[in-house]
């Protein structure tokens, strides 16, 4: 294994480059690379699978000495000591390809295709200084074919899709890939959003814009941009729903939020936000959004809701749970690796629910479960805790309060507003055991002041932003 230093040439409007890194736990398939200035990822162990860019085109050998370049609408990254210009041009090792300029286009052609089937050429070099490209073991005709099938099919079903609906109408479309729960919050958020426009007799449609739909809601990059684009006209009422920043509260920088910001200004007309920390924040960042406004999520009331009756509590132990469906340590798992170790569990009950990479020996794990369930869980218990870093806008932290949870929370991101009276901060985990005392002292009082925004609420403010 050995090493070489690579840096991003930026270029102007460069809102992202989608990258698989595998030396790079915190860069996945499909992430995005940061667009700083002539940023500098470091000098990192390059492994046998080359660094490559599954759509724009580049990939680095194994060996840390060749670079292969390809038009690249958002700019290069360059090996050793060289670097390649900010658009489209080769560097002087591949300069000579240039002397055939029919042969130099087929092979910038057949190296773009092989990017974006995940496994690039990779050029041997001859004794004689000559390099001859040579087609990874790993890459197969039949999976490049594989590649472009998919990718023909996914732009013949959207231009079907497109035809198809030019004479349609809907009241609202809304652009996010829905999952079913248990998913992440903003998922959770929008299913019921949908759900409540729909009881309102509102015909909304998924993923598709229709030849006479006046408005379109599309969430943060969590959609098909592409669709989203070709479907795009003048006329309609594009509404970016953004949260984060991204970077921010996933503790690194992917790039997500430039590519985000880049997204809002290319298509939207407004822009909603989560919580006051949320806008804040970026702007912070010089994140420029256009004509923001801050609606809160809201969890759906037929599912989270306050218990009938509650299980008196003189005589048991008090019921503490925290929730989360990302595994990211940055949700607490420090706060929750305290409190195994040192709360006094003859006095409390603690129990997490939903992902995580971590061991206990005290806290009682269950997996994440579907919104029914989990709402169960949660009527089941007497505090909330919110232990997770940065989060703008915590649908995890409404659905404990809208199940009648007084809340514990760190002084971070959203949570201070969320909460208001309905909790008590704490800034070190150290400080928990008094927090939770005094929050079973007051537990009544702190129940009454639960305010939780009203979905209805919430989808009267979201049309008024989509229908301008």
């Amino acid at each position: 294994m050995s090493c070489i230093s690579i840096q991003k040439v930026h270029s102007p409007g460069c809102v992202g480059v989608p990258l698989i890194n595998p030396s790079d736990d915190n860069v996945r398939p499909g992430g995005s690379a940061p667009t700083d200035l002539n940023l500098t990822y470091g000098t990192q162990p390059v492994p046998s699978r080359p660094l490559i860019c599954i759509e724009y085109g580049f990939a680095v050998s194994p060996a840390g000495q060749t670079l292969i370049t390809v038009p690249c609408a958002t700019g290069q990254i360059s090996s050793g000591n060289v670097r390649a210009p900010a658009l489209g041009m080769t560097t002087p090792a591949t300069a000579a390809a240039r002397t055939e300029s029919s042969r130099s286009r087929l092979m910038r052609m057949r190296m773009r295709l092989l990017c974006i089937a995940g496994r690039p050429l990779r050029l041997s070099e001859a004794p004689d200084g000559s390099r001859k490209s040579r087609q990874s073991p790993e890459m197969t005709r039949r999976a490049l074919v594989k590649v472009l099938l998919r990718r023909s099919a996914r732009r013949g079903r959207t231009e079907l899709d497109w035809l198809a609906s030019r004479r349609e109408a809907k009241d609202i479309a809304v652009f996010h890939e829905f999952h079913r729960p248990p998913y992440g919050g903003g998922n959770q958020f929008l299913l019921a959003l949908v759900g409540e426009l729909e009881r309102r007799t509102l015909a909304v449609e998924v993923n598709r814009l229709s030849g006479r739909t006046p408005a379109c809601l599309f969430n943060s990059f969590n959609f098909d941009f592409r669709k989203l684009r070709r479907f795009a006209r003048d006329g309609v009422r594009m509404v970016h729903r953004v949260d984060g920043p991204i970077g921010v509260y996933r503790g690194f920088d992917d790039g997500s939020d430039r590519r985000i910001v880049g997204i809002n200004h290319a298509l939207a007309d407004a822009t909603i936000v989560q919580s006051r920390y949320s806008l804040q924040k970026h702007r912070e960042l010089g994140f420029d959004l256009r004509d923001p406004i801050v609606i809160p999520n809201a969890p759906d009331p037929a599912i989270f809701h306050p218990p009938a009756t509650r299980e008196p509590r003189p005589g048991r132990r008090l019921r503490v749970i925290a929730t989360s469906w990302s595994d990211n340590p940055r949700k607490g798992a420090d706060v929750l690796a305290w409190l195994d170790r040192n709360l006094d569990f003859d006095s409390f009950d603690l129990t997490f629910a939903g992902n995580t990479h971590a061991t206990y020996e005290r806290i009682q794990v269950t997996e994440a479960l579907a919104s029914g369930a989990l709402a169960d869980l949660l009527r089941a218990h007497d505090l909330y805790l919110a232990p997770s870093r940065d989060d703008p806008c915590s649908n995890a932290l409404l659905e404990g309060l809208a199940c009648g949870l007084p809340v514990a929370f760190l002084r971070s991101g959203g949570h201070p507003e969320l909460v208001g009276e309905a909790g008590i901060g704490f800034d070190d985990a150290e400080e928990l055991p008094a927090v939770f005392a005094q929050l079973r002292r007051e537990l009544e009082e702190r129940r009454a002041a639960i305010r939780v925004p009203a979905l209805s609420d919430v989808a009267d403010r979201y049309l008024e932003i989509l229908r301008g």
